[in-house]
């Protein structure tokens, strides 16, 4: 029945996303932050649980299209792709494309970090 109605709208189908966000204010100045998480190894030396962040292909982790495997110590492992990498808005976005050993809570992902000075 659902699907009936909302064949002639296929614009309402985008009622089932969910989007978060979350903000913190980080006592450090905003140029050492840039500088650590710009760098998209920056999971493995930010990140407790997570046990290595390594490159995929050689790729250099500023490059964007490149993508990273990340493995937590809980055995998961998550690769993501990097799709922005912005200096002029201290802005970086990634996307989750492939989650193993772990039950997924959604089939796609989009993670934007986007640094304000306070």
């Amino acid at each position: 029945l659902l699907s009936t109605f909302f064949l002639p709208y296929p614009q309402l189908f985008h009622i089932m996303s969910t989007r978060a966000e979350a903000s913190a204010v980080i006592p450090v100045p905003i140029e050492k932050v840039w500088d650590a998480i710009k760098d998209f190894t920056f999971p493995a030396t930010l990140i407790d649980p997570v046990e290595s962040c390594e490159m995929e292909d050689g790729k250099s982790p500023f490059e964007v299209g490149a993508t990273r495997r990340i493995k937590w110590k809980s055995g998961e492992e998550r690769r993501q792709r990097l799709l922005e990498l912005s200096e002029l808005n201290r802005q970086v976005s990634f996307e989750t494309v492939e989650t193993i050993n772990h039950i997924a809570e959604s089939s796609a992902q989009i993670t934007t970090i986007k640094l304000v000075r306070v």
